[in-house]
This record gives structure tokens, sequence and C-alpha cells, in this order.
């Protein structure tokens, strides 16, 4: 017996050594730095303002009960015949300048994302903590100033320059570290995001405040309507977007901002900060067929989601739960479809993809911050959100794209993807933070949409509040 134990020692042991270094030096050269927990950033603060909340908590309650903040605007900016369904935020002053507007947004939820990181601002040496955002649509309303007015009512700097937001939430919190702002249309958020990671993983600041800000434009609103890619309102502007369903036929306009605080997961655990979830790895991308249109083999995006997981160093059963861009057009939509067919379709584990779009628009420069924000709040609860309004699904692959209603489950492993105009793509791969310091799971909104079937192909189930308003009703 001792001499079978002592054979297995000398077999096994050169084995476990080998496989040891394999993996060591697959990680090298696979520049998989970010897997490290010195190179992982948690986010510890978290602050958003929706068409259907006003805070974190507002807007994350309403999208697990599956609420709609989609109305019909007419005559957006006094345009007359401009009449289109918006998730718009409208107890924000319309009549200010769109760039405002985005910016009094944008602050709403630096605030909160300041305060829930519990950060000692005064106690920190500010030149350190940066701030990195989306671009926004620059101030038009000033040139109408100029030609009919002798005095503009406001400096042109104030919302000229799409970064003066990032400008501005720097000046209002006196945030004196390097400032970035990125356009790069509906991944601008994600974008910016990935680029305080990379800052922090550098050592250019110890403390990122990031996201994106949005307000509808007229400019942005009649040109996307021109493109054909809205959806039009009819008698239900509720139903307008319809992400991944056979019958969609294009995108509602969103307003919003969201805004994360980020920092490097030992600091973050050194000061004993709660996490909502740690960034492992990032990924850009460029689809280079059309400034507009979509490549239909995917091949793009296929690449991107295989680059994220080798850096990650996750195995594709690994992971959880997709928050999609989802727009409800009809080349985005079958692109990520079958682009995470193609990585993801021979697992044999559950995975679900849904988007949220449905319920809060299409927030433009704000998307990715908005959908991150909502992928790792889903991360703290386990719960997975619905996606709205499908339902009939793309025939497309065979991914659960979570129809009307949401899971119920552990979410340890998670993705965002934006797909933008101009070929952007971008996305970022989150995981539950594996310390004490993960922050607790918050129970669901007891009005809820959760599925009670797990289901594949985007067939309708019962959920348990639509058990309940039965049971009522009975």
């Amino acid at each position: 017996m001792l001499l079978a134990r002592a054979r297995s020692v000398c077999y096994d042991t050169p084995i476990k050594v080998f496989g040891t270094l394999a993996m060591a030096l697959l990680k090298l050269f696979a520049d998989d730095r970010e897997t490290d927990d010195v190179f992982r950033v948690a986010v510890t603060g978290i602050g958003m303002v929706s068409s259907v909340g006003r805070n974190r908590e507002e807007v994350w309650r309403s999208v697990q009960r599956g609420e709609q903040g989609c109305k019909l605007r007419r005559n957006i900016a006094g345009i007359s015949g401009l009449d289109l369904p918006v998730a718009g935020c409208d107890w924000v002053d319309l009549e200010a300048p769109t760039p405002e507007r985005a910016i009094v947004m944008a602050k709403i939820a630096a605030k909160e994302a300041l305060e829930d990181c519990e950060l000692e601002l005064q106690s920190i040496d500010r030149s350190r903590f940066a701030v990195s955002t989306s671009a926004h649509f620059g101030d038009t309303h000033f040139i109408y100033d100029q030609v009919h007015q002798s005095e503009p009512s406001y400096p042109w700097w104030n919302c000229w320059l799409p970064n003066a937001g990032c400008v501005r939430l720097a000046e209002h919190f006196q945030l004196d570290g390097l400032r970035l702002c990125h356009s790069t249309a509906c991944a601008s958020s994600l974008i910016s995001i990935i680029m305080a990671v990379r800052q922090l993983q550098d050592h250019q600041c110890d403390f990122v405040l990031a996201g994106g800000m949005e307000a509808v434009h007229p400019l942005m609103a009649s040109a996307f309507q021109r493109m054909g890619v809205l959806a039009p309102g009819g008698e239900c502007p509720a139903s307008a977007c319809k992400p991944f369903d056979r019958s969609r036929n294009g995108f509602v306009l969103g307003e919003g901002s969201a805004m994360l605080v980020l920092e490097r997961s030992v600091d973050a655990k050194q000061r004993g900060a709660k996490i909502y979830g740690e960034i492992v790895a990032a990924q850009l991308l460029s689809e280079a067929s059309h400034v507009t249109s979509l490549d239909d083999s995917a091949a793009s995006l296929s690449r991107m989601l295989n680059s994220l997981l080798r850096r990650a160093c996750w195995q594709p059963e690994q992971v959880d739960y997709i928050n999609a861009h989802g727009t409800g057009t009809e080349q985005n939509d079958r692109n990520e479809l079958t682009a995470v067919e193609q990585v993801f379709g021979r697992i044999s584990s559950p995975l679900a993809m849904s988007s949220i779009k449905g319920m809060i628009g299409h927030t433009i420069n704000a998307a990715g911050s908005l959908e991150l924000a909502t992928t790792l709040l889903a991360i703290r609860d386990g719960y997975r959100p619905g996606t709205r309004n499908l339902i009939e699904r793309e025939s497309i692959g065979c991914t659960d794209c979570l129809a009307e209603n949401g899971t119920k489950t552990n979410v340890d492993h998670a993705i965002k993807m934006s797909v933008a105009f101009g070929g952007h793509l971008a996305a970022i791969a989150i995981q539950k933070s594996s310390s004490k310091l993960q922050r607790p799971m918050v129970g669901l909104d007891p009005s809820a949409r959760v599925r009670s079937t797990v289901g594949t192909n985007g067939d309708s189930f019962s959920d348990h509040r639509m058990a309940a308003t039965s049971r009522k009703a009975s």
C-alpha cells in the first residue's frame, strides 16, 4: 500500500506542477492580468436616474416589476409633427437646454454613487479621484441665443462642448484627478468605464467616478427618425420597443444617467468597502463593415466575446447572465443572437440574456452605464431581469431571452456588452466578489416579475406576480 502511494505521488506531483506552470504561462501570454486580484477593479458605489425611477433602488425595483417609462412626447422641442415615444425623465425641466438636462441627471446619479461608496471625500487626496464619462449632445440652443438675442442667456462653455458634463461633474464634486470623455455613440459610457478601469490598473488614479448621461435632443430624435430606426409609437408607446421579438421594428429613445465609483479591488477590500461586483476583464473591438449596419455573420462580435472570455479566464458555461445591447432593431438583435449562439451555443448550463430597453428605452450615451449598473444589481440580488414586449422570439439560436419575466437565481458571472453605430463594440466581464465584503442580497420587490419555469425558446411563462393577481381575482 505504501509502495502504491509512493508511486502515486511520483506520478501525480509532476503532472500537478506542470499543470500549474501551464496555467501561469497561459495567463501571462494571454494578457490576462485583469484576473489577478491586484488588477481587478471593484464597483463600490452606484447612482441611477431613469424614466422609471429617480434613484438606484427605485429604478431597480421598477425594472423588477417590469415597469415601462415610455410615453408619447408630442412636438419635441417645439418641432411640429415630431411626435415620438420617449422614455423620458419629464420631471427634469423640459424647457432647459438638452445638455443641461443631461448634466442635472448626471449630478443626481453622481451624488448618490459618491454617498453609496462611503468614502470620506474630505480625508482623501482628491487629485487622485478621476472622472470618466460619456459625451453628450452639444448645446444648439446657444446658437439660437446668438442669433436671436444680443446677449446669450448663459456662458457658452456651460453645455456647448460634448465634454462639458465631465468637466462640470468634476468641478461640482471637487474631483481633481484626470478627466476622460468618450463619444462613441451608444457604447460611450461603457467605453468610458473600461477606460476608467485601465487608469486604475495603471495607477493613474485611485478612484474614478465613471458613467454616462443622456437627454433627448430634437436633432438626435429627428435624425434617428429619418434613418428609420425608431419604433413608431402608435396607440401603445409602452410596447413600441420589442427586443428580440420577431415583430420588432426599432428602438425608443430614453433619458437618464448612471454613475459608478470604481477603485482597485485590493484597495477597496483594505478599506472595508462594500462591493457590488468586480470587473475582471474588458474587451474593445470594431465592426468595420459599415458605419451603421452590422455584418450578418456577427464575426466581430463573436471574436470580442471569445477574447473577453479568454482574458477573464472563464469557460463559456460559467457565464450566468448577459445583459445585451438589445435595441429592438432588426440588425442589432439578429447580430447579438448570432454571436451568442456561436460562442455559447454548445453549453448545457442555463445561460440567460435579456435587454431592459423595453422598460427604460435606449438611453444612447448613458445606455452602457445604466445597463452595467443593472447587471451589478442582478449579481447582488440574484435576479436576471426579463425582456419586456418579447412575445415571439426571433428564431436564431436557443439562448433564453427571458421573455417578459425575470428569473431568481444566483448570478456569479455576468457580461455586459454594447454594440454602437460607428462600429464600436465593447464588453465587460463582472463577477461576484469572493470576499465577505460583497454587498448582501436585497429582497425582490413583492410585485417583481419572476418566471416560475425555466425555458429557452422565448415562450410565455407564468410568474409569481401574475399568479398572485389571479388568486386575488378569484
